[in-house]
């Protein structure tokens, strides 16, 4: 006590007596006035132990030895920092409040998973072993999980959907490792989405109408979708992306062959459900054109919204046949009635009703401004004293060129729409 006193005369003298009063004081609580935060002094000797070692006097040092020694059982002069990364993987008495401390922020530490790596005790068949600890056991249980959903390639669709299930159960738990946080366990994230999609394509999207297949989708097959895009986002390796993908060709993709078999079989029972056009808005109001925002991306979007305190009602309707941006757009603005289908061309370009002439970008948005509609760009919000037609996005043209990349994109586009809104 006398020693840590001495250690901390400086501080101590600068101390309000009122702090110390009717306390038992013992070395330790001199140290911690030197050292008042000891594990983030810990965490950060051990993640640069000659960096942090030049950060303190000699003093700030003695106090952190002897802390090191009394509280956690080992001597950084003589132990070093392979013992204590030791410790610190298995949690012992004390350490648990280190290893919760490191994993709030383990980026702030970048240098303690190689010392946890060489500090990994052999074996691992212990009883007390945590393997959550030491980022090879992480490693090695990613590349199982690599090799199955690679190999699913070969599989049913309901052998995969039940492995994909018991993969979930084997290595969900990785998701709350520190090794997830710091993006090391990528298709152990993507599993959760697989899982989702193995569980909503157990049903197929079935009705006997086109009415009631849509009226099912929206109801929630539409997640399967959804699942099927974060998956893919979770990963970014040419390896893991394989991996996703072959899972997916495995429990997605026959399920999509059905539906869309299943759709066309009811279209050319009932017919194909008539698309309606946005009727006239008010003024004050703006219609808003997403090219690409299809329903299971339109509740992400829904949910930005209702995550930045704004307003929203959602509802769908069938696109335009066919389903490409030169038709849908006309399709479903306030000037439909100004077109009409039967244009022809790889453009599947619809015609105007007064003239036959093909409905381009510049013939569409003259129409709008016919019926008083401002054409409002990217950078400006219009007059609010009439109503606006406005764009935005680029999943649609993106999805073309990127193909399944475009799934990392979709949060950024939704972002972007957001903020336009």
């Amino acid at each position: 006590t006398k020693e840590a006193i001495g250690r901390a005369l400086c501080v101590l003298a600068d101390t309000r007596v009122e702090e110390l009063r009717g306390r038992y004081l013992q070395a330790a609580d001199f140290d911690e006035l030197v050292n008042p935060d000891e594990m983030r002094s810990l965490l950060i000797w051990l993640n640069d132990p000659e960096d942090a070692r030049g950060g303190m006097d000699e003093n700030e040092w003695g106090a952190f030895v002897a802390r090191c020694r009394e509280k956690y059982g080992f001597n950084p002069m003589s132990d070093g920092p392979l013992v204590a990364a030791e410790r610190l993987g298995e949690r012992g008495t004390n350490w648990q409040s280190v290893w919760q401390r490191f994993e709030e922020a383990p980026e702030r530490y970048p240098g303690i998973p190689d010392r946890l790596r060489q500090a990994r005790p052999s074996g691992g068949d212990n009883l007390f072993f945590e393997a959550s600890s030491w980022p090879q056991d992480n490693e090695r249980m990613e590349g199982a999980l690599r090799d199955r959903l690679a190999a699913m390639a070969e599989d049913g669709p309901g052998e995969a959907r039940k492995a994909v299930l018991a993969l979930e159960r084997e290595h969900g738990m990785r998701r709350d490792w520190v090794w997830a946080r710091l993006g090391q366990a990528p298709l152990a994230a993507a599993l959760e989405h697989l899982a989702q999609v193995a569980d909503v394509t157990k049903t197929a999207l079935g009705g006997p109408t086109p009415e009631d297949v849509a009226q099912h989708y929206a109801e929630g097959q539409w997640q399967a979708d959804a699942a099927a895009l974060e998956a893919l986002a979770a990963v970014d390796s040419a390896a893991d992306a394989t991996a996703v993908a072959n899972a997916l060709g495995a429990i997605y993709r026959p399920w999509l062959e059905e539906a869309a078999l299943h759709f066309q079989q009811t279209v050319q029972k009932h017919g194909y459900p008539e698309t309606p056009a946005t009727g006239d808005v008010g003024e004050g109001s703006c219609i808003l054109f997403a090219d690409g925002l299809r329903f299971d991306i339109g509740q992400r979007l829904r949910e930005a919204l209702t995550d930045a305190q704004i307003d929203s009602e959602a509802g769908w309707f069938f696109a335009a046949m066919p389903t490409v941006t030169a038709t849908a757009k006309p399709a479903v603005s306030p000037a439909a009635k100004r077109f009409t289908g039967g244009g022809t061309g790889e453009d599947f370009l619809p015609c105007t009703i007064d003239d036959g002439k093909s409905v381009t970008t510049d013939r569409l948005r003259k129409a709008l401004e016919e019926q008083g509609y401002q054409i409002i760009p990217d950078d400006k919000v219009g007059d609010p004293a009439g109503r606006g037609w406005a764009e935005f996005g680029g999943l649609d043209s993106r999805g073309h060129g990127e193909g399944a990349k475009l799934a990392r994109r979709i949060d950024e586009e939704v972002r972007g729409l957001l903020s336009r809104i």
